[in-house]
């Protein structure tokens, strides 16, 4: 029994491989008029489009347009060198445009500058610029470069800081705790009057112990006698 289905599926295997030889050679038959006739299509296609351009009078720019897309070769060749005249010129024009630009620059600070209005010197103004000049000793932990200006210059602005939107709960004060100026906002500032108290406190108790010290220094030392008996008539 097992020896009839063997063969059974040996015949049927034999018979289904010759027809599908028989069936190839059909396909590449069936095959073969429908590349024919995709490629008369596209040759009529080409030549319709030649003649559209030959009417035109743009036939040799389209043949040189394909000529070029089917002929392009990458280039692969370096820009030529400087000379040592075209170098210089270009350095020269370089450095006449950086000092154009730097010449700018200082026009536009200078009409900058002239822009800034002069302000009124009040009593309050010199408070505020005294405590700039003072600000190295309100925090021992900062140092600040010194003014090579004696004087209070006449055109200035005061500036305002304002917190960042990172800054919304943790650096944002109200109008209650907002100063109007510099001095009132140092003065209201709880770390330099604690430093302040603390420093004023330190020299008070050095120039006591210093009095002390020159008093009981004075008491140990001996008055002198004057070295005259009175005066003789």
């Amino acid at each position: 029994m097992t020896a009839t289905r063997r063969s059974t599926r040996a015949t049927r295997g034999r018979e289904g491989a010759a027809a599908g030889k028989a069936a190839a050679p059909e396909v590449e038959a069936a095959s073969a008029p429908e590349r024919r006739e995709d490629e008369d299509y596209a040759n009529e296609l080409l030549a319709a489009v030649e003649e559209k351009r030959r009417e035109d009078g743009s036939a040799s720019a389209g043949r040189e347009g394909i000529e070029w897309r089917t002929n392009w070769e990458p280039s692969s060749g370096l820009p030529d060198a400087l000379t040592s005249e075209a170098a210089a010129r270009e350095s020269f024009e370089a450095m006449l445009k950086a000092r154009n630009e730097e010449g700018f620059r200082k026009q536009k600070a200078i009409k900058a500058h002239a822009e800034i209005p002069e302000q009124e010197i009040t009593p309050e103004v010199k408070r505020d610029f005294r405590l700039l000049k003072l600000r190295g000793v309100m925090d021992p932990k900062r140092f600040y470069k010194g003014s090579d200006e004696p004087k209070i210059p006449k055109r200035f602005h005061w500036g305002k800081v304002v917190e960042g939107p990172t800054e919304f709960y943790s650096s944002r004060m109200t109008k209650k705790t907002r100063k109007q100026n510099l001095t009132e906002e140092i003065l209201g500032d709880e770390a330099v009057t604690a430093y302040r108290k603390r420093k004023f406190g330190e020299l008070q108790a050095e120039a006591k112990k210093s009095a002390t010290r020159q008093g009981k220094q004075a008491k140990r030392k001996p008055r002198k006698r004057p070295s005259h008996k009175g005066f003789r008539g």
